[in-house]
């Protein structure tokens, strides 16, 4: 694990050859261009992509079922079949918005019935006006000039029908008249089915588009290429007839580079970053670490020339995944669900290293379940051999609490160690050197309640931590008294800003125990509501305790991995990033 070291290329060639030896170069995939001096990329690194075919792409990816992808076809028009692909999603659109309509007005329509509206009784000038009152309201309705007929009642209300010439007016009716429409309900109900019938063609249709999605994609990565050899001849300086581009090169591909200059014939020069240079930041991992990496570029990549930390966050955000499953049985199912579900993720680098990360969150998982001795909320007796591999208890309270506290300080002292290193050639290395004494000496007091040898060293931790903060927060030379007042303000200033949150932050690692508890505890609870409705429900109670069982487990389950992944990614990138 590390971040690969670049060196600065300046390559020189010839205007006449510029286009194919950017070609070329976009071939070799390994460099990264640098904008022309005293110009920026902010216009030319936006990727211009043709946006019907993006649509046309995500409207199609998100097919529940697709046909089986063509991979080459004679004459295909991108531009054409993205255009077949937005028709179906405008007209699917909109017969969506006429269903919905059609069956809100159903519902509402559905209490008063199958009405006909006046025909040769609509030429005497008469129509239908129609109310929906309460119950309690209908004694207001005795009026001698009104008509007017209940046709339903439901929960309370009653669904009156006037019939008058003109509508009643505020007053001789308690409520204001419902708006019906003029359209019947059997016209509604036919113009729904047809709705339906073209909603189910229009599915139909794009599930059969969606044969062209590698042809679409394969087009969209054409015009993407364009895209990035446009911006790459306005990455060079040109100066006729020679052209001038700098670009970064990782440290082992400078032979590739070097090879393919020397065989064009074109002037390179290799150089190592200058102090002012922001050199963009590649990490080079293992392929069993490259989940963390993944991890790592979730949230933020580190700067070139600090640390790559993908390793330490892949591991620990496993640990802690499974501190707060706190299940072996949960593990195992999830085991079970990588190559069943797993697939989806794609045989992309991507969707490898998310498959990676699965099986090893599954697998630590089933290992730490396994020591703290829970099966789906069950613990195995202690003369079993699943019991005798139990070592420790979730309920363990005091266990617990110094198990993860003790997590929170290896964890935040690996971040200060790391940043000691980094700063190894200078004084600042002190600093964090002392906050991992401060953490240990304090952590160590706890445990021992101030008492013993251990009370002893762990004061005299505390006492050393302190004094390296004081002493090196501040870098500058003493050489009169108010050189070494500056310094020791400038400790006393990062003590008072960094010792409450170094606290905190490793109390905050008290939440693995308590979503470890809170899981467990809620998988025992399911199983005893399952074992008492077996006993207490005649006949129903199988069923019924295998019901509890499912729902319970999984809402269980559901609760756990969201927890898992939630708590586990902020205690990386929050707490431990920070230090």
């Amino acid at each position: 694990m590390s971040i690969a070291p670049l060196k600065k290329a300046t390559l020189c060639g010839l205007v006449k050859d510029k286009s194919r030896i950017l070609e070329d170069l976009r071939d070799l995939g390994c460099l990264h261009l640098l904008p022309p001096q005293g110009t920026t990329s902010d216009g030319g690194d936006v990727v211009e992509q043709p946006e019907d075919i993006v649509k046309a792409l995500r409207y199609l990816r998100d097919c529940p079922r697709k046909r089986r992808r063509v991979g080459k076809a004679i004459g295909f028009d991108a531009a054409e079949v993205a255009s077949l692909v937005l028709r179906n999603q405008a007209k699917k659109r909109e017969q969506s918005d006429r269903r919905d309509f059609l069956q809100h007005r159903i519902k509402e329509l559905a209490p008063w019935g199958t009405l006909l509206l006046p025909g040769e009784f609509g030429e005497l000038g008469l129509k239908f006006w129609f109310y929906i009152v309460p119950a309690g309201f209908q004694h207001r309705l005795r009026n001698d000039e009104l008509v007017w007929q209940v046709v339903h009642r439901e929960r309370g209300y009653l669904y009156i029908v006037v019939i008058a010439e003109r509508e009643p007016s505020p007053h001789a009716m308690p409520v204001p008249r419902t708006r019906t429409g003029s359209v019947p309900l059997a016209e509604l109900e036919a113009e729904l089915d047809a709705v339906n019938l073209t909603l189910e063609d229009l599915e139909a249709e794009r599930e059969s588009l969606t044969r062209w999605i590698d042809l679409l994609e394969a087009a969209l990565a054409a015009v993407e290429d364009v895209a990035a050899l446009r911006r790459a001849m306005r990455s060079t300086y040109d100066a006729a007839p020679l052209f001038i581009l700098q670009a970064w090169v990782p440290g082992h591909e400078v032979d590739r580079v070097e090879a393919y200059c020397e065989a064009r014939g074109l002037a390179l020069q290799m150089a190592v970053p200058d102090p002012g240079d922001r050199p963009p930041t590649l990490l080079v991992n293992a392929p069993m670490l490259e989940a963390g990496q993944s991890l790592v570029s979730f949230y933020q990549l580190p700067p070139y020339g600090s640390w790559d930390p993908s390793a330490p966050v892949l591991f620990s955000f496993a640990l802690f995944f499974a501190i707060i499953l706190s299940d072996a049985g949960y593990g195992a199912l999830l085991g079970v669900c990588v190559p069943l579900f797993c697939r989806s993720f794609g045989a992309s680098p991507s969707g490898v290293r998310m498959r990676r990360l699965v099986v090893l969150i599954a697998g630590v998982s089933v290992v730490w379940g396994m020591l703290v001795g829970s099966y789906f909320g069950w613990s195995p007796p202690s003369q079993s051999w699943l019991g005798q591999m139990r070592i420790l208890s979730v309920a363990d309270f005091d266990a617990m609490m110094r198990l993860t506290l003790l997590l929170g300080v290896l964890h935040l002292g690996g971040a200060n160690l790391a940043r000691a290193w980094q700063s190894r050639r200078s004084g600042a290395a002190w600093v964090p050197l002392g906050w991992i004494a401060v953490m240990a000496g304090g952590y160590l007091w706890w445990s021992a309640d101030g008492a013993g040898r251990f009370g002893t060293f762990a004061r005299w931790l505390l006492i050393g931590g302190v004094a390296l903060v004081l002493s090196f927060a501040e870098q500058m030379p003493v050489r009169r008294m108010s050189d070494l007042l500056r310094r020791l303000l400038a400790g006393l200033l990062e003590i008072a800003r960094n010792l409450s949150k170094l606290f905190g932050d490793v109390l905050s690692y008290l939440r693995l125990f308590a979503l470890g508890l809170a899981g467990s505890s809620l998988a025992e609870t399911f199983n005893g509501l399952a074992h008492s409705a077996s006993r207490t429900l005649a006949g129903a109670g199988l069923f019924a305790s295998v019901l509890i069982l499912l729902v319970g487990h999984s809402l269980n389950l559901l609760l756990g991995l969201m927890s898992g992944v939630v708590h586990g990614l902020r205690l990386n990138f929050i707490e431990f990033y920070s230090w």
